[in-house]
């Protein structure tokens, strides 16, 4: 410990001995570093605040999403943010930005690439603490930097306008395509479901097997009674008698017609024929199924068709500006008491080093 004192004593002597040089050198090098700090431009700091409009729908919304669960929270924002910032970083932006302003003469960049590489140093653009979107773009004119920054803010509504009713023209297309084969194919099937029904001479299968089930067990009832009404009439009756002739005749007659109830050459093609009842169910479930299918689509595609028509040709804001850049009343950079600072510090400790270690040499 007694040691490490001395040795701290012995590097304050060495400084104090040497303080004329290290005093000079300090004021020199501060002097240098604040006449250097004077002849830095002024640069003028510009903010914009924004938020995604609430009115603003994606075209593709009404086809769902995933879910409750969004990704996009889990790094400190969500999808329409994350849109509007790509946006604000896309060279497109950026190179409107520098025509309009003609930043490329002002830049005194030989190229238009060099100069938006510039304007890209002096734009930043990022989420803040209340997820609103600010835009901060610095320039040295403090005039125009309010101006630059607006119209940022003004390209950035220009262009997600665009990419909306691009997407919205893009599913129309697809809707309009889409609604063309489901009209095909639900024509197709009714002529189908025609067909089949003419051809099965349907009308209304289940009515129809109803009908004809109680025509059926009418008829089967009749059988019953006219057989017993002949049995009986033949106990009391010769066999020779008129009566019994005419009960036989009846008879004969009702049981052909419970017989065409169960053919298929029957030529009363008003009731099914009941051993293909099961078939023609199934057949015309199926058809009528589809049918349903289809209609019910083209009931879903029809309104979204129209919604994806309004949206491709509406030019509505698809952001809320919160606060547009006002003019600055003062310079943001350089900080010239910090630089002025940081280079005493630094110029007081290089000079002070260079003494001790030429001092033990």
């Amino acid at each position: 410990m007694k040691e490490k004192n001395i040795d701290l004593l012995e590097l304050i002597k060495v400084i104090w001995k040497r303080k004329v040089f290290i005093i000079i050198f300090v004021f020199i090098t501060t002097s240098i570093s604040i006449g250097i700090s004077l002849l830095l431009p002024k640069w003028y700091k510009a903010t914009a605040r924004i938020l995604p409009s609430s009115e603003g729908q994606s075209p593709l919304g009404m086809l769902g999403g995933f879910g409750s669960f969004n990704f996009a929270q889990m790094f400190g924002g969500n999808s329409d943010q994350f849109r509007i910032l790509s946006i604000l970083k896309s060279r497109n932006l950026k190179e409107n930005v520098v025509r309009k302003f003609n930043l490329q003469e002002r830049y005194r960049s030989d190229y238009l690439e060099n100069a938006i590489k510039k304007f890209d140093e002096n734009m930043d653009v990022g989420i803040g603490d209340e997820m609103q979107i600010y835009i901060h773009i610095w320039d040295q004119d403090q005039d125009m930097v309010a101006d630059i920054t607006n119209y940022a803010v003004q390209c950035l509504d220009s262009i997600n306008i665009a990419i909306a009713s691009k997407k919205a023209s893009q599913t129309r297309q697809f809707l309009a395509y889409r609604i063309d084969e489901v009209i095909d194919s639900l024509l197709l099937l009714e002529g189908k479901l025609s067909e089949f029904m003419e051809g099965e001479n349907i009308i209304s299968l289940e009515d129809q097997i109803r009908v004809g089930v109680e025509s059926a067990a009418q008829l089967r009832s009749e059988i019953i009674m006219a057989e017993i009404e002949l049995a009986v009439t033949r106990k009391m009756l010769s066999p020779s008698d008129p009566k019994i002739g005419m009960l036989k005749s009846r008879l004969s007659q009702l049981n052909r017609k419970y017989s065409e109830c169960f053919s298929e050459n029957t030529s009363d093609k008003l009731f099914p024929d009941f051993k293909k009842v099961p078939e023609l169910g199934i057949g015309l479930k199926n058809l009528e199924r589809k049918t349903k299918y289809y209609d019910s689509l083209l009931e879903f595609l029809g309104p979204q068709y129209e919604k994806a028509k309004i949206e491709e040709k509406q030019d509505i804001p698809t952001i809320e500006v919160v606060d547009w850049a006002a003019r600055p009343d003062r310079k943001d950079k350089p900080h010239r008491v910090l630089i002025v600072i940081v280079v005493f510090c630094v110029v007081t400790f290089l000079s002070s080093s260079y003494v001790v270690i030429k001092e033990k040499r």
